[in-house]
């Protein structure tokens, strides 16, 4: 695997695929968009959860967009549900929309105890993905 230089970015505009950085910096990633399996928008990465003991992203914390385009409520995804698309140049998520809609929200000023094994388990289940710490 080869790793490459790009040069920074001052545009929203995609990379070509062989441009694509690897490694990126947890900010870089917040505020990317993203997409329903169809390609509707669903909103933004508002945050990532890193599990400090792997040093895997267990979780991205994304916020809805809502009519007029504010999010009005946020959803913690597992990390493997979501899937880059460089031509895009945002994140995917290949669930269902009834998955999504019906999935565990956040609200604006909820604190979640991240690691509660409970809500990590009872996330993983709903979303039918493996646990990140197995």
């Amino acid at each position: 695997m080869q790793l490459m230089t790009v040069k920074r970015q001052t545009s929203k505009s995609a990379l070509p695929m062989d441009e694509v950085e690897r490694v990126v910096a947890t900010d870089r990633i917040d505020g990317s968009a993203v997409y329903s399996r169809t390609g509707n928008a669903l909103g933004t990465v508002e945050r990532l959860m890193i599990d400090k003991v792997s040093g895997k992203i267990a979780y991205a914390v994304i916020a809805i967009a809502a009519v007029g385009g504010e999010s009005s409520r946020r959803q913690a995804l597992p990390w493997s549900v979501l899937t880059y698309d460089s031509l895009m140049g945002g994140y995917f998520v290949n669930l269902d929309r009834k998955i999504l809609e019906n999935g565990p929200t956040l609200g604006p000023d909820e604190m979640v105890n991240w690691n509660s094994e409970t809500w990590n388990r009872q996330l993983h289940e709903y979303y039918s993905v493996p646990h990140f710490w197995i």
